[in-house]
């Protein structure tokens, strides 16, 4: 089972996926707390399919992109990493648009070391 973690949109998003396919989601406007809404919402999607964090076997993360906020995107990137890390499972970039090109990448994609973000370029 791989976690998608998406902030790099005005709506989060986290999905669990199998197979390439998201068999649940979540999504929400982003803003406030999101670094504590989002695990909040990572556990409650877990818990509403019987799992736990150890059902887990990849983390895949939506790297960014034009329309990227620094602070939701580092909020997403951040915690994806840190589950990661703390799970010992692999850790996915992407960067599709829908939940169904997002849930085809974290299942095909290769494992990365770190997530390379890609925010909006400033105007000149």
């Amino acid at each position: 089972m791989t976690l998608l973690i998406d902030t790099s949109h005005p709506q989060v998003r986290v999905a669990l996926v199998e197979s390439g396919q998201a068999v649940t989601m979540r999504e929400w406007e982003g803003k406030g707390r999101l670094s504590a809404a989002l695990l909040e919402e990572i556990e409650s999607l877990l818990t509403s399919q019987n799992l736990t964090f150890t059902d887990i076997d990849r983390v895949a993360v939506h790297r960014g992109g034009p329309q990227s906020s620094f602070t939701t995107l580092r909020a997403g990137i951040v915690l994806g990493s840190l589950l990661a890390e703390a799970t010992g499972v692999e850790l996915i970039q992407m960067e599709g648009e829908s939940i169904e090109e997002m849930a085809q990448e974290a299942g095909t994609s290769k494992s990365v070391q770190i997530i390379e973000p890609k925010y909006t370029s400033p105007s000149v």
